[in-house]
């Protein structure tokens, strides 16, 4: 009996943690994804304004390859799994294709398209009482998680005219792999020649989270990328 008794404490005091770490998470990241960091329009001057390209018709071909990735199970009404999209085939991606452009071109998205479930995982280091040291994934439902790529795999084929030539990461054939190369010769050659090397390494936190909003959106369309997208 007071084994019981014991237990019914442990388990109501664990649960009240429970309620309380996931109250401080959500609060934490709330914050975060409403701040917005400061911008000046000086910063969009030398963004040159770019002709506006026409579609390249790819809208969905490649989901099979993207959504392989990713296999979250929802719960709610409006779940479909990733394996359902792969196994309807034509029978299902045409009303997705017809679904995703009807929300491309008049809008609005559905709501459960944009809502997306935030998991926190532990970045292993410092303090684990900290949410600095946690990093939010978003969960977004199959269906919006393949719209965004879609608009993603857009988005990339006109930011790459803005791109400079040095910018590695995130890019098809352009690894940082190849840069880290370049940073070890040029080391090695001043090293040779006995010359001063001064190397800069930045770590922007939360860089991310804290992208401007509104000032990405002015960029965006600086680079006259459709309304829609």
């Amino acid at each position: 009996m007071k084994l019981e008794i014991h237990y019914s404490i442990y388990k109501d005091s664990l649960h009240a943690f429970s309620v309380e770490l996931a109250t401080a998470r959500q609060t934490f990241f709330s914050n975060l994804k409403n701040s917005n960091s400061n911008y000046t329009l000086t910063l969009f001057a030398n963004v040159e304004r770019l002709t506006l390209k026409s579609r390249t018709g790819e809208v969905i071909t490649d989901q099979e390859k993207q959504l392989r990735r990713w296999v979250e199970h929802y719960i709610e009404l409006y779940a479909i799994q990733s394996k359902a999209l792969k196994s309807g085939k034509l029978a299902l991606l045409q009303p997705l294709h017809k679904l995703l452009c009807l929300c491309r071109d008049q809008g609005p998205i559905p709501q459960y398209m944009r809502d997306a479930n935030i998991a926190t995982v532990c970045k292993n280091k410092g303090d684990h009482s900290d949410c600095n040291n946690y990093r939010g994934i978003s969960l977004l439902n199959i269906v919006g998680k393949a719209f965004a790529r879609v608009i993603l795999v857009r988005l990339q084929i006109l930011a790459s005219h803005i791109y400079p030539e040095s910018q590695c990461g995130f890019r098809a054939g352009q690894s940082t792999i190849d840069m880290i190369f370049s940073l070890r010769q040029l080391q090695e050659k001043c090293r040779e020649q006995q010359m001063p090397l001064y190397v800069a390494f930045i770590d922007l936190t939360k860089a991310f989270d804290l992208v401007s909003r509104s000032g990405l959106f002015r960029l965006l369309q600086k680079i006259s990328c459709p309304p829609n997208l």
